[in-house]
C-alpha cells in the first residue's frame, strides 16, 4: 500500500495553527480521503451522482416538475423556499468568504470531477441547502408515507455527505448549510399563505 496515503492522513506539522483548531474541519476530510484512496475511488461515481441532485439546475428542474405535473401548491412552496435558501447561501458565502478545503490545507485532494461544480466560496454548502429545501420541503408539506419520508431524508444525508466525501466542503460548511436550510423551511412552512409572483434571482452556475 502506498505510504503517502498514511502520510496525508496523519498530521505531523509543527505549526500549531495548522494542526490545532483547523483540524476539527480538516481531519474528517483527510480521513475520508484516506478511505477514498484505500478503495481506489470505487465510490466516486456514486457520490458524484448524489452530488448532482444537489446542483442548482437539477433542484430547479425537480421542483418545476412538482409544480407542473404533481402538485402546484407544493411546487410553489418548494420554489419559494429554494429562493430563500439561495439568498441566504449567497449572502453568507460573500459575508464569510471561507475558502475551499484544498485551499485551506494543501494535503486535501478533492475528486477532480467534482471541481467544476465547486467554484466560489465554501461556507455554507449550497448543494446541502438545495437538497434540504427540496427533499425537506416535500417532507414538511406532504402526507406521504413514513417510509418515503425516510427515503427523502436519506437523500438529504447522502447529498450532504457526498460533499464531504468528494473533498469540496468541510463539516462546518455542510452542517451549517443543513441548519440554515431547515430554519428557512420552518419559517416558510409557518407562513401558510405564501405570496405568489415573487421574483427571485438565482445563481444557475451551480458553484456551490
Amino acid at each position: 500500500m502506498n505510504v503517502n496515503i498514511f502520510k496525508r492522513f496523519n498530521c505531523f506539522k509543527e505549526d500549531k495553527n495548522e494542526c490545532g483548531f483547523m483540524n476539527i474541519f480538516v481531519d474528517p476530510l483527510l480521513f475520508l480521503q484516506f478511505l477514498r484512496e484505500l478503495c481506489n475511488g470505487v465510490f466516486n461515481n456514486f457520490f458524484l451522482s448524489c452530488s448532482f441532485y444537489g446542483e442548482t439546475v437539477s433542484t430547479i428542474l425537480i421542483m418545476a416538475a412538482f409544480y407542473w405535473c404533481i402538485d402546484k401548491k407544493l411546487g410553489e412552496f418548494l420554489l419559494i423556499s429554494f429562493c430563500g435558501t439561495s439568498i441566504v447561501a449567497s449572502f453568507l458565502k460573500n459575508l464569510v468568504c471561507m475558502y475551499r478545503p484544498w485551499i485551506l490545507d494543501s494535503r486535501i485532494h478533492s475528486v477532480e470531477a467534482a471541481l467544476p461544480a465547486a467554484g466560489g466560496y465554501s461556507f455554507p454548502s449550497g448543494h446541502t441547502m438545495n437538497a434540504t429545501s427540496l427533499f425537506g420541503g416535500i417532507i414538511l408539506r406532504t402526507k406521504y408515507s413514513k417510509t418515503l419520508k425516510v427515503i427523502l431524508a436519506v437523500c438529504i444525508i447522502l447529498i450532504a455527505f457526498s460533499r464531504l466525501y468528494l473533498g469540496v466542503h468541510s463539516v462546518l460548511d455542510v452542517g451549517f448549510g443543513l441548519l440554515f436550510a431547515v430554519i428557512v423551511l420552518i419559517i416558510f412552512n409557518n407562513r401558510r399563505n405564501i405570496p405568489s409572483g415573487i421574483i427571485c434571482h438565482v445563481d444557475l452556475s451551480g458553484n456551490y
